[in-house]
């Protein structure tokens, strides 16, 4: 059963370590095609005078980010849940194994 145990902690060790490659992929990407608008908000910020308020200055920038990142936020939120019923699924299936191997049903 150790053996089953590895193989499935390997397993779900690729999967995260591929899973983090590719987020990191999709966000370079993201930040690529954003870095435009993201160049003009930043002037923005750096251009405001000193009597503006902080909030007022950088609330535009919050704006953008918001409206860009959501859908890659709900994206990762779920295939993150989905790679975690996965390994749940596999530790009961490990614990259900484990208990009929020994005998205790």
């Amino acid at each position: 059963m150790d053996e089953y145990r590895k193989k499935i902690e390997t397993t779900v060790a690729i999967c995260s370590q591929d899973i983090i490659d590719r987020i990191y992929q999709i966000l370079s990407k993201v930040i690529t095609n954003m870095e435009m608008e993201l160049k003009q908000y930043l002037f923005h910020i750096i251009e405001a005078p000193d009597a503006s308020f902080i909030q007022d200055t950088i609330q535009p920038l919050f704006i953008f980010l918001d409206t860009q990142l959501l859908p890659y936020r709900e994206f990762l939120i779920t295939l993150n849940l989905t790679k975690y019923d996965i390994i749940y699924v596999e530790k009961i299936y490990h614990d259900e194994s484990r208990r009929f191997s020994s005998g205790n049903l």
